[in-house]
Parts: C-alpha cells; structure tokens; sequence
C-alpha cells in the first residue's frame, strides 16, 4: 500500500512540475518569414490577397491532392482558412484545424516602383496545459519551411508574370 501512495504522489509531483515548467513557455508564438519580389503590385496582390488563388502556390505535401474554396474559405486537407480582414497592403486570415487555431498575415511593403517585400507571419496562442506550451517550441522548425518555400513559390509566378522593362 506504502508502495502504490509512494507513486501516486510522485505521478502528482511530477505533473505539477511539468506543468509549472511549461508555465515558462510562451503561450504565443510568432514565425515570420519574408522575401523580396520585383513585380508589379497587382500581381503581387493578386497571388496573396485572394484565397481563391492560394491554391497555385500554397506548397502541399501531396501533390494530388488541390486546395478548394468552400464557401468563402479555402480548404486545405482538415485546415479550414478563413478571411478575417482585408487592406490595400495587409490580408489578414484565420487557419483553424481541430482545436488548433493559427493566425496568418500578410503584409506587402513597398520599396520601389516595382520591388517589394512580402512578409508572412503565422501566429499561434495556446492555453496553458504543458503539452500545448512544449508544442509550440517547434512551430518555426515545422512552419517556417514551409513558408519559405510558399512566399518563393509566389515569387516565381509573380516575376513570371511581371512584362519586361528592358
């Protein structure tokens, strides 16, 4: 009896200081990635500030399978993404898969007549169970790849469909 009390106040020991430990995490976690693109702001515009076009770009892992707009959301696999709001230089947009919400923003700034940087940031809040606030250790390595290879995929139709000025 001494032998099972002894384990179920270890166990309860050991969940208040993992807990307490990941207390010491962050609950919001920011990944940003951003690029330069040399195209008209338009066509910038175009590929980024409209879900319907997120599909010729958004880098997927199985290369069958397509985005589709449902409604005004598009569907990605199991994530739903949803326009939250709209500027000229700012798409502001909601990913939610299962319980797991992110947010995502786009900002296009410009330099120069036709250059221009394109930044992307996915913003995540989690509560405060342990395992939530150790997930989010890993979003910049699982996101960030991502990303990049989403914004350079952008990059490549947009300066493909920039005329020359040569």
């Amino acid at each position: 009896m001494k032998f099972i009390k002894l384990i179920v106040i270890s166990l309860a020991v050991l969940l208040a200081l993992v807990t307490v430990m990941g207390l010491f995490f962050p609950a919001t976690t920011v990944v940003s990635r951003a690029i330069d693109i040399k195209s008209e702001k338009s066509i910038i515009k175009n590929e980024t500030f409209r879900l319907e076009n997120w599909g010729n770009w958004l880098p997927v892992q199985d290369s069958s399978f397509k985005p589709v707009m449902e409604k005004d959301d598009l569907l990605l696999n199991e994530t739903r993404i949803s326009l939250i709001s709209i500027t000229d230089s700012t798409i502001v947009t909601k990913w939610k898969r299962g319980t797991n919400k992110l947010i995502s923003t786009f900002a296009l700034i410009g330099h120069d007549k036709d250059l221009y940087t394109l930044h992307w940031q996915m913003v995540e809040t989690v509560g405060w169970k342990p395992w939530q606030r150790f997930g989010t250790m890993f979003n910049d390595k699982i996101l960030g790849p991502t990303m990049e290879k989403g914004l350079m995929n952008i990059k490549e139709r947009c300066e493909d469909k920039t005329p020359s000025h040569d």
